[in-house]
This record gives C-alpha cells, sequence and structure tokens, in this order.
C-alpha cells in the first residue's frame, strides 16, 4: 500500500529532478562521476557534500546498475518516498491502535506532500531527491521503530539519517528522545529536560564566544529569511504556533481516551516545538549568536508538521466524516487536486513529470542541454 501511495504522490505533486536543491546536489554526483566537469566553481556545491554520503550513494548506484543518473535519481526517489510513507503508516498505526486511521493518516499526508512547514523553508517532502529525501525517509523510520520498542533498528536508522545529513538527524534524534523520555517515568522525564536545557544553554554560550561572524557572512545570512523568526510572515508565525495548540488539545484528549502512544507522541512534539522556537527566537533576537543561525533550529518544523497531518488532522478527518468513507476520501481528493493546482504553478513552463526518457517541455532547459551537447567541458 505504501507503494501505491507514493505512485500517487508521485502523481499529485509532481518530480523535478533539477528544481532547487536539487541543483546543489545533483552536480556533486555529477562532477564525482566526470571529475573533468564543472572546471570552475565547483566548491559552491562540492564543499556542502562532504557532510552527507549522497553523492558517493548515487554515484555508486549509477556505477553498479550501467543506468544513466537520471534514472538512478527517479529509482532513489521512489525508493525514499515509499519507506516515507510507509514509516509514517507505522506511527500512525502504533498512537491511533488502528490500521484504518493509519490509512487514511497515510492518505492525508500523501495528498500534502508538499505543503510548507510554517515558514520553515521546507516542504514536508520534496518532488526531487536531495540528501533530506533520505534522512527524512531514515527518520521517520527511527521514530517508528522507536514507538513499536525495536531500538536496534531505530538507531541504525537514526546513523543512516545522519550520514546523509545531519542537521535533520539530530532533529529526529532529539524528538526521538523525548519519546523515550516520556515512556520513562516521570523523574527521568525531569532530569531529561534539565540536561536539554543545560545542554542548549551551553551550545549557545559557546557558539557566541567561539566566532564572531564577519559582514559578508552576516549579508550572506540575512538574505535567508527563513532562518529568523523576524523575517516571517503572519501566517507563518501562526504555521508555527497552532501546530503545538493542536498537539496540546490532542494530548489532553488522548489522556482522557487513555491512548498513552498518542499523550507521548504528542507532548513529545509539542516539546520539540517549544524548544526550536526559543533556539529560533535566540537565533533571531540576540547577534552574538548570529554564527548559530547554520544550525536552522527552525528546520524542526518539518518533523512537527509530517506528525500534524499523520496525528491529529487525521483523527480530524476521521471525526468531521463520522465513518463515512466515501466523504473522507472526497475531502482527500479534494485537497490533493489543490496541491496538484499549487504544483503546477509553481513548475508553469515544465512537465508535471520530468521522466527521464521524456524532454522536460522546457525551453531553458533545452537550451542548457543543446549547450552541454554541443560546447566543449
Amino acid at each position: 500500500m505504501a507503494g501505491l501511495l507514493g505512485l500517487a504522490g508521485l502523481l499529485v505533486h509532481g518530480y523535478h529532478p533539477w528544481a532547487e536543491d536539487a541543483g546543489i546536489y545533483v552536480p556533486a554526483v555529477k562532477k564525482l562521476l566526470d571529475p573533468t566537469l564543472y572546471g570552475f566553481g565547483s566548491d559552491f556545491f562540492m564543499l556542502p557534500a562532504r557532510f552527507s554520503i549522497f553523492t558517493h550513494v548515487v554515484g555508486l548506484s549509477v556505477r553498479v546498475t550501467h543506468l544513466r543518473l537520471p534514472y538512478v535519481l527517479l529509482a532513489w526517489y521512489v525508493i525514499c518516498l515509499t519507506v516515507f510513507i510507509g514509516a509514517s503508516w507505522q506511527v500512525a498505526e502504533v498512537c491511533l491502535k488502528s490500521r484504518e486511521a493509519a490509512l487514511w493518516a497515510s492518505a492525508l499526508l500523501t495528498a500534502c506532500l508538499t505543503m510548507p512547514a510554517a515558514g520553515s523553508g521546507l516542504l514536508l517532502y520534496d518532488p526531487y531527491l536531495t540528501a533530506r529525501s533520505f534522512s527524512t525517509a531514515l527518520g521517520m523510520l527511527a521514530v517508528a521503530a522507536a514507538l513499536k520498542k525495536k531500538y536496534a533498528l531505530g538507531a541504525l536508522a537514526c546513523v543512516g539519517a545522519g550520514l546523509f545529513h545531519p542537521l535533520m538527524a539530530a532533529i529526529y534524534v532529539v524528538f526521538i528522545a523525548l519519546l523515550l523520555l516520556l515512556s520513562a517515568g516521570r523523574k527521568p522525564i525531569t532530569v531529561g529536560l534539565l540536561l536539554l536545557a543545560g545542554a542548549t544553554v551551553i551550545l549557545a554560550g559557546a557558539l557566541s564566544w567561539s566566532s564572531v561572524p564577519s559582514e559578508s557572512y552576516r549579508a550572506a545570512v540575512m538574505t535567508r529569511s527563513y532562518f529568523f523568526l523576524s523575517r516571517w510572515k503572519w501566517y507563518e508565525i501562526g504555521g508555527a504556533f497552532a501546530p503545538l495548540i493542536i498537539f496540546a488539545g490532542t494530548a489532553w484528549l488522548s489522556v482522557r481516551q487513555a491512548r498513552l502512544e498518542l499523550f507521548r507522541a504528542s507532548v513529545a512534539v509539542v516539546m520539540l516545538g517549544v524548544v526550536a522556537l526559543l533556539l529560533g527566537a535566540w537565533v533571531t533576537w540576540f547577534p552574538s549568536l548570529l554564527s548559530a543561525a547554520r544550525f536552522q533550529p527552525l528546520r524542526t518544523f518539518q518533523v512537527i508538521y509530517v506528525m500534524l497531518f499523520i496525528l491529529p488532522l487525521t483523527l480530524m478527518v476521521r471525526s468531521l466524516t463520522k465513518g463515512r468513507a466515501a466523504a473522507g476520501a472526497l475531502g482527500i481528493v479534494m485537497v490533493a487536486s489543490i496541491m496538484f493546482a499549487a504544483q503546477r504553478q509553481a513548475f508553469p513552463a515544465t512537465r508535471h513529470l520530468e521522466w527521464p526518457w521524456a524532454d522536460s517541455g522546457n525551453r531553458w532547459e533545452q537550451a542548457f542541454g543543446w549547450i552541454r551537447e554541443n560546447t566543449p567541458k
């Protein structure tokens, strides 16, 4: 079923293998496969590639399979998307205690894959392959494993996520640590929260004393509005607080309904969101911590939004439809239609699905393709 939902997600949200962040990750793979490419300025994408095994995994896949890079990118994208949806299904099944509810959760998530996560600059899941595709899939797999008490699998998934995207993996590790603390009793929770608060203060202090950002760094960082809460739009601020309020309400209801796993997950999300907002505020309004902006604590909302769709919003959909499957399905189809239209508006000059075997339809891409094939490297 996860595979079918992954295919549905692909059809709804499209596939654009060269768009946005893929324009940094894919050239690094090409450079690895053919070192004669990009003779000038390759540091722009090769330096970030040092922190991830993405380049080597995709490059090795090309060499082992003897397939062209576009086919390998598509294959890995479908695999990661399927794992992500399957892991989210498992999280929903554990927390909601129902396979039917897990199906609704996965379907709703699939319909909303390219939804922005507040003002973080991230989508729930990108319509192209990057290191974040792997870390998101492995991170959700680790969450599912932790909820099922399969700690070895969870640890392996966390390590894998860290090898692909250390920053996103760290967010998942903190979330899983909160889940485990909430399962351990009141005293460990208190100790754990004190340790977390202490570590945050020490880290912030160390960063503020260790480096003073240069004017060039400051100018570059300030172009990234999604790093700073003060640069978020009012509706993005609302999009940060609303999920936490919803999860707080879900936690209260889950206690009354004796849904322990749902309660723990909801409280963990609220705690994670509060920490992210505090760190985001710290980076925003304390100039000495500007150098810490590169850690992007507000990226945490990508995880929060994934959990939002598969837990409380799924419960809301089921409550509104009251067991009427047709009404629920129609609602999800309507949401998917809106997301499809939004993606077509985002990529108006390109085919919705940029298959490796077909022309993209984008005249700019065609021009650069001609240059690639008809001029020296």
